[in-house]
C-alpha cells in the first residue's frame, strides 16, 4: 500500500489541497512578476533590451535549482519545511526586486524569487498527487487553475495602481503574500514522507534511467517550448507581422491564460470521465488550428481567438501528464516530479533560445510553424506512452 494512503486518516486532504491552491497563486506571481517589471526595472536601472533579457535570464536558472532540489528532500522529509522556505524565498525575493539598489543585487533576489517558485511549484504538484486517490489529472488540473489567477492578477494590479502608486510599492505589498502561506503549511498536517534518508542511492538512479518517467520527461520538455514560444514571442509576432498595438497584443496574451484556466476547470470538474489518451489527443488538432488561425487571421478578433484556443488546447498537457508521473512512480513520486521538471525546464530554455535563432534568422513569422511542429511530435510522444494498455484505462 502507497504510505501516504496508509497516513490518509492523519491529515485532512482538503486543507492540504487549498494550501497547496495557494502556494501555486503565488508561482503564478512569481513567474509573471518579472515581465510585467519589465518597463519599469529597465528604466529605474537604465537597462537597454540585452541588459534586460540577460537579468531575467536568472530567474529560469532559480526555478532549475528549485525543481531539482525538492523532490528528493519532500520524499525523504516531507512537504512542510520545503513549502515553508520556499514561501520566505519568496517574500524575500520579491521584497528585494522591490527595494535593490543595483543591478548585482537585483540578480541575486531574482534568483531567489525563481529558486522558491521551483520549490513551490514541485511541491504543490507533488503533495496534491499524493493525496489525490481517483482522479491525479483532474485534482492538478484545478490546482493549475490558481497559477492562472496568479498569472494574471499581478499585471492587472500593477495596472491598476500604475498612475497612483509606484510598482515596488506595489511588488513589497504583493511580497507580503507568501508570509500567511508560510503560516498556513506550518499550521496544517500533511502525509508523511514516503522514503526513509537512507534509502540507497542506486532507487533514485534506476528512477531517473526509467524509460518510462524519460519519455513523460520529454514530452513536457516539447510542453514547455511550446509555452515559452508562445509567452515570449507571441507580441513580438502580433506587432512585426499582424500590425497590432502593444497593448492588444497584450491583451491576447492575457486571453491565452484564460483559455487555460476555462480548460482546467473542465478537466478538474466536467472532463473527469475522460481518460488521459482522448482529452490529450483531442488537444493537439487544437492547438495546431489554433497556430493555423493565428497565421491566417486578421485583425484584433482573430489574434484573441487564437490565443485563447491556444491556451485552452495546451492546458490538458501539464497536469494530466504529472498525474500519470504520480501513479507511476507513487513511492517516490516527488523526486519523480523534479527529475521531470527539470527535463520540463530545460525545454523551456532551449526552445526559446532556438526560436530567437529561427526568428533572428529566418523570421518571427515562422512562430505558428514552430508551435505546430513542437505539437506534432509531442502527439508522437504521447503515442509512444499510452502504447501499452495499463496506461490507457487510468486518468
Amino acid at each position: 500500500m502507497n504510505p501516504t494512503e496508509m497516513d490518509a486518516s492523519l491529515y485532512s486532504p482538503r486543507q492540504v489541497f487549498w494550501t497547496a491552491c495557494a502556494g501555486m497563486l503565488l508561482f503564478g506571481i512569481c513567474m509573471i512578476t518579472l515581465g510585467s517589471l519589465s518597463i519599469p526595472v529597465g528604466r529605474r536601472f537604465s537597462l537597454g533590451h540585452a541588459e534586460i533579457g540577460a537579468l531575467f535570464s536568472v530567474m529560469p536558472f532559480g526555478v532549475l535549482t528549485g525543481s531539482l532540489v525538492f523532490g528528493p528532500v519532500c520524499d525523504r522529509h516531507g512537504y512542510r519545511i520545503p513549502l515553508v522556505v520556499s514561501c520566505l524565498l519568496l517574500c524575500i525575493g520579491f521584497q528585494g526586486i522591490a527595494y535593490a539598489s543595483g543591478t548585482a543585487q537585483l540578480a541575486v533576489f531574482i534568483f531567489l524569487c525563481g529558486l522558491g517558485g521551483g520549490i513551490v511549484n514541485g511541491a504543490t504538484n507533488g503533495v496534491v498527487a499524493d493525496i489525490s486517490t481517483t482522479d491525479k489529472g483532474g485534482d492538478l488540473s484545478l490546482l493549475g487553475v490558481f497559477f492562472a489567477v496568479g498569472a494574471v492578477g499581478m499585471p492587472s494590479l500593477l495596472a491598476l495602481f500604475s498612475r497612483t502608486h509606484d510598482y515596488d510599492a506595489v511588488l513589497s505589498i504583493v511580497g507580503l503574500l507568501p508570509l500567511p502561506v508560510a503560516l498556513a503549511c506550518l499550521g496544517v498536517r500533511f502525509p508523511a514522507p514516503k522514503v526513509l534518508p537512507s534509502v540507497p542511492m542506486r532507487e533514485t538512479f534506476r528512477l531517473a534511467t526509467s524509460p518510462l518517467l524519460l519519455s513523460m520527461s520529454f514530452f513536457l520538455f516539447l510542453q514547455s517550448g511550446i509555452e515559452a514560444t508562445v509567452s515570449n514571442w507571441t507580441t513580438r509576432y502580433l506587432a512585426a507581422w499582424k500590425g497590432l498595438d502593444r497593448s492588444s497584443a497584450l491583451h491576447a496574451l492575457s486571453l491565452m491564460v484564460v483559455g487555460m484556466a476555462v480548460a482546467r476547470i473542465l478537466i478538474g470538474r466536467v472532463l473527469r470521465g475522460w481518460t488521459r489518451p482522448r482529452i490529450l489527443f483531442s488537444s493537439f488538432p487544437l492547438t495546431i488550428l489554433a497556430m493555423l488561425l493565428l497565421a491566417t487571421g486578421r485583425g484584433e478578433l482573430a489574434a484573441f481567438a487564437a490565443l485563447f484556443l491556444t491556451g485552452y488546447s495546451i492546458a490538458a498537457a501539464f497536469p494530466l501528464m504529472m498525474g500519470m508521473i504520480g501513479d507511476q512512480f507513487p513511492k517516490m513520486s516527488a523526486s519523480a516530479f523534479s527529475i521531470a521538471l527539470v527535463i520540463a525546464l530545460s525545454g523551456n530554455m532551449a526552445v526559446n533560445y532556438a526560436m530567437g535563432m529561427v526568428a533572428e534568422r529566418l523570421g518571427i513569422s515562422l512562430l505558428p510553424v514552430v508551435v505546430i511542429c513542437l505539437t506534432s511530435l509531442m502527439a508522437v510522444t504521447a503515442a509512444l506512452i499510452f502504447r501499452k494498455p495499463a496506461h490507457n484505462t487510468k486518468k
